[in-house]
């Protein structure tokens, strides 16, 4: 007979509550390894230290080498019949090397680089498994994904999702919740474009006439760009970024600038597309010439057939432990937006709670992270079909 699940809950608790100097110790050590994506060392260390981790508790993980970037670790537990979840994370953080300040705590909070963003969740996954593993066992087939150079964009690893999808049912990012202990069920999409205007020099004196200014013309896209933005709908777009020309007595012959844009569905990406195209294509200086690169890297995670399942059964683990949960729409973007593109049902920040991410002062919520393991813990066991709830 299966137990009781208060007394799975008390049992993963026990042990959570057993091993929190272990825990402590282990995401002190991962603060403490300068791991900006950039320095691929210091990520492959990272990396090493959580592909042995999972092979002690009966993994099969590999380091996955991705050029110019450090490994990936890929995981795996299978239990015959059972389904398949995936839980991703990355290793890589947005400090430059030499700027790390050390791990510390006080009563309530840790802090140091990454410990947030995200050292502290690709642990919580593996402890939440750990704790699962080592007192009832797992019902369920785990995939672990940590990637290497998440906080560009995963240029590299984005292209292997349907790849580290494949097979799996459900996924869960590690991510760190809300400040407020929210988790994510939606992400806007995230694009970046470039326009690129070419246009013809000449002296601004003493023949203007002969110039076709690309500074102009840049100026008049970014302006029609801007004016695409609905914020009833929640689609924002920031020019970020321009350059152009040489002097101030020359016509500018080139001109480029840097749009950031974020939607909340795909009906919205593909009007901003095509919208973008149609500006190319009608430029309002004449003669001058204009090119729009860029692609959604990110698309909107939306919620899909499974995806209130998962929510049921978090807060059905969240209630277990006396917690009430809640899920929202972030405007920042993780893996969890390819991952919903492939087709998965998946819910992000499940990670622990805290705040001030890629600052001097980014701090974790010391029982948070405890919690949370403990919560991932319940949520797992509860997927592999020893539950008492049923989705309405």
């Amino acid at each position: 007979m299966s137990r009781p699940i208060e007394q799975v809950v008390q049992e993963i608790s026990a042990y959570v509550d057993g091993i929190r100097d272990e825990m402590l110790a282990m995401l002190k050590q991962l603060v403490e390894i300068e791991s900006p994506t950039e320095h691929p060392q210091g990520v492959e260390q990272v990396a090493v230290i959580l592909q042995q981790a999972l092979q002690q508790i009966g993994f099969e993980a590999r380091l996955v080498e991705e050029p110019g970037y450090g490994s990936h670790v890929w995981a795996d537990y299978e239990v015959e019949g059972a389904p398949r979840i995936l839980m991703m994370g990355h290793m890589d953080t947005v400090f430059p090397l030499g700027t790390g300040w050390g791990f510390s705590v006080d009563e309530s909070r840790a802090y140091g680089p990454g410990v947030i963003d995200m050292k502290s969740g690709d642990l919580t996954a593996l402890f939440a498994v750990k704790a699962l593993k080592e007192t009832v066992g797992l019902p369920v087939s785990i995939r672990i994904f940590y990637n290497s150079e998440e906080e560009p964009g995963s240029p590299a690893s984005r292209h292997r999702i349907p790849e580290v999808t494949k097979d799996v049912d459900w996924a869960f990012v590690m991510e760190p919740s809300e400040p407020d202990g929210r988790m994510v069920s939606r992400r806007k999409g995230v694009g970046i474009f470039k326009f690129q205007v070419t246009g013809r020099s000449a002296h601004a004196g003493q023949e203007p006439e002969k110039g076709i200014n690309a500074n102009l013309e840049l100026l008049h896209q970014l302006l029609s760009a801007s004016r695409l933005a609905d914020e009833e709908v929640g689609t924002t777009i920031n020019p970020g970024r321009i350059s152009g020309g040489t002097k101030p007595y020359v016509i500018s012959d080139h001109a480029e600038g840097w749009v950031d844009v974020r939607v909340n569905d795909k009906e919205e990406q593909q009007r901003i597309e095509e919208a973008f195209r149609r500006l190319a294509d009608e430029p309002i200086v004449t003669g001058a010439q204009v090119e729009v690169s860029g692609e959604f890297h990110r698309p909107p995670l939306m919620e899909l057939d499974g995806s209130a399942m998962l929510q049921d059964c978090l807060r059905q683990a969240g209630r277990l432990m006396n917690e009430e949960l809640d899920f929202g729409l972030s405007g920042a973007v993780s893996d969890g937006n390819n991952i919903a593109a492939a087709g998965i049902p998946v819910i992000d920040g499940v990670g622990p709670i805290g705040g001030r991410l890629h600052s001097r002062d980014e701090y974790m919520e010391l029982e948070s992270y405890f919690a949370r393991t403990k919560l991932m813990a319940v949520t797992l066991y509860l997927l592999g079909g020893n539950r008492t709830w049923t989705n309405s």
